[in-house]
């Protein structure tokens, strides 16, 4: 069994793009049927080996490693070399492959989904704190004026009422004021 781990990061005490590991046994000898090798890919070790040598001279598994860490890019692409027209087939018929297509239009709209969903949700959530905030705000500066009444009124009130209310209550308007900021005038 082989693990291929590729890790988005590199380990600066181990600076090589493949490490493999085989287990050990407690006195550290390799088990003689050793069924498991586990190997991490360092992905941006790629960018060391770039600068040291060219793409041209990448070996079939530093390409692969390549194209899994940038895409196909046009240097690659531009290559002649065994790993490279392997993948530009894999895409040609990836791309011929209508219900392939759909389904990758189909993921990516998903994604795109699940952001603005997302985005929505973080716009709510700051929305519904800072009418939490200016509530709490507003209940304990109208405990402060008005110790002796229910402050019930003030439940379930939009964040543009708080705000007037907060504000009419800094400026020591009466409790009638405030009921008719809330809509429930006095009788």
């Amino acid at each position: 069994m082989n693990l291929i781990t590729f890790v988005n990061d590199i380990d600066k005490d181990n600076l090589v793009l493949i490490d493999s590991y085989v287990p050990r046994n407690e006195y550290g000898n390799v088990r003689k049927f050793n069924l498991a090798t586990s190997y991490f890919v360092q992905l941006p070790f790629i960018k060391v080996i770039e600068k040291e040598k060219r793409l041209e001279n990448f070996s079939r598994l530093e390409i692969l490693i390549y194209i899994l860490y940038h895409g196909l890019t046009h240097d690659i692409i531009s290559l002649d070399n065994e790993v490279v027209t392997i993948m530009k087939d894999k895409m040609e018929q990836f791309n011929e492959d209508e219900e392939l297509v759909l389904a990758a239009e189909k993921r990516q709209l998903v994604k795109i989904q699940h952001y603005h969903e997302g985005q929505r949700m973080h716009e709510e959530g700051k929305a519904e704190g800072k009418l939490a905030s200016k509530k709490e705000d507003t209940l304990m500066l109208f405990k402060s004026k008005f110790p002796q009444e229910d402050n019930e009124l003030l439940e379930n009130l939009t964040l543009q009422q708080y705000d007037h209310i907060f504000k009419a209550l800094i400026e020591n308007k009466d409790l009638k004021t405030i009921k008719k900021i809330i809509g429930k005038i006095i009788q």
